[in-house]
């Protein structure tokens, strides 16, 4: 029947079971995260699907939580398509990297995590650089799907971090507990990395997407900053320039400088870059995401949330 093609393709059916289920796992779920973005000269409003919300309670802390958002952009797709991706052929050192997919921000907080944590569980996941949608009943490829959706996801971040930022320097230190943020694109096509030593001439003898590529239940996905993106980091980031000023926000500041001993990680240093939108800054917060099969997003939230406790669990506090 034409109408239930027509309600599964609209994501929604997609957008309330995932929903449904995030709430049995802890998440309070809310829909149509909003943000604005410009498209020559002209303001446009658009929303995610999903924004979630969960605390973590700590083995280290007695009654503080460490915050996890998701943000999460549903696309229900046909039975017949696949996805199919890249894998990142860099070296050692030239790829991108591990550790920023899942954000874990204690930069504004007295607080700090042993980053080993999140690096760990992302260093088993497959990166890649870019993706398509393959028809296999029809041929047709679509190169569009995960650019859209990602820059979707991308376009939000800004205002997710900024008002998280605002929140935590504007109150009381001691109440500011690091805070964890991951985007994802979660959709109902099977996914596959093709084989890194796949020839043309093994492509061309290929009768079926498995014998170029390997099935994965999630991976990491690059998208880079386009000049758009900066401008909307430099709206949303126009509200921090006065948290500087205050005496929470410098407490923070100064126990983050005794420790780093450098201006690298330092609040004010990130709430600047952020401000002027400098490229180095915006690639770490801002260019990662991971892409899942629905039917493996429970398998992806199970291990989110043991990585999330795992690492509040090194929670140190600075004097």
């Amino acid at each position: 029947m034409k109408w239930k093609d027509a309600l599964l393709l609209s994501s929604m059916p997609l957008e309330f079971e995932t929903g449904r289920f995030l709430v049995d796992q802890g998440f309070a779920v809310n829909s149509d995260f909003r943000y604005t973005w410009k498209d020559f000269e002209i303001i446009n409003d658009s929303a995610i699907d999903i924004y979630a919300k969960a605390n973590i309670s700590s083995s280290e802390l007695i009654n503080k939580y460490l915050q996890i958002e998701l943000l999460i952009d549903c696309k229900h797709r046909s039975p017949d398509t696949v996805g199919l991706f890249l894998p990142d052929i860099n070296l050692p050192g030239h790829s991108f990297t591990s550790g920023n997919t899942i954000r874990m921000i204690d930069q504004f907080s007295p607080y700090v995590i042993d980053p080993d944590t999140k690096t760990g569980f992302e260093s088993d996941l497959l990166l890649c650089y870019k993706g398509m949608e393959i028809d296999l009943e029809t041929g047709d490829i679509n190169d569009l799907i995960y650019k859209k959706g990602l820059s979707k996801l991308q376009n939000a971040l800004p205002r997710l971090f900024s008002e998280n930022i605002m929140t935590f320097l504007a109150g009381p230190p001691e109440e500011n507990i690091p805070f964890l943020f991951c985007p994802i694109l979660l959709t109902t096509a099977p996914l596959y990395v093709m084989k890194k030593n796949i020839s043309l001439e093994e492509i061309r003898s290929a009768s079926e997407v498995k014998e170029v590529g390997i099935e994965v239940p999630f991976l990491v996905m690059r998208s880079d900053i386009s000049p758009g993106f900066k401008s909307i980091c430099i709206k949303e980031s126009s509200c921090l320039k006065e948290i500087v000023r205050t005496d929470n926000a410098m407490s923070i500041e100064m126990r983050k400088a005794r420790y780093y001993n450098s201006l690298f990680n330092l609040p004010f240093t990130i709430i600047d870059a952020f401000n002027s939108a400098e490229y180095f800054y915006l690639n770490t917060f801002f260019t990662q995401f991971i892409v899942c099969n629905n039917k493996e997003f429970p398998l992806f939230i199970n291990s989110l949330k043991q990585t999330a406790k795992s690492a509040f669990n090194t929670i140190q506090r600075l004097a």
